[in-house]
């Protein structure tokens, strides 16, 4: 398979709704070639976004969120 090369800070111009563990949130769409990548990769249909902290504030799986009390 061939490599990838991904900018480290992707161009804000094309953003989705994504849902990470139930939570919605906005994301940054890659772009087609990573798409592409991720997909035969992976075998199944799908799409690499980038959150930044202009867009998201930063998610944790509820079953690890620490216990408060």
């Amino acid at each position: 398979m061939p490599s990838l090369e991904l900018p480290l800070h992707p161009s804000e111009t094309v953003t989705a709704s994504v849902t990470v563990w139930d939570d919605t949130c906005s994301a940054t769409w890659v772009g087609e070639r990573a798409a592409r990548w991720f997909s035969q990769f992976l075998g199944i249909r799908c799409s690499l976004v980038h959150m930044s902290k202009t867009l998201s504030a930063r998610l944790t799986q509820p079953s690890r969120r620490p216990v408060r009390g």
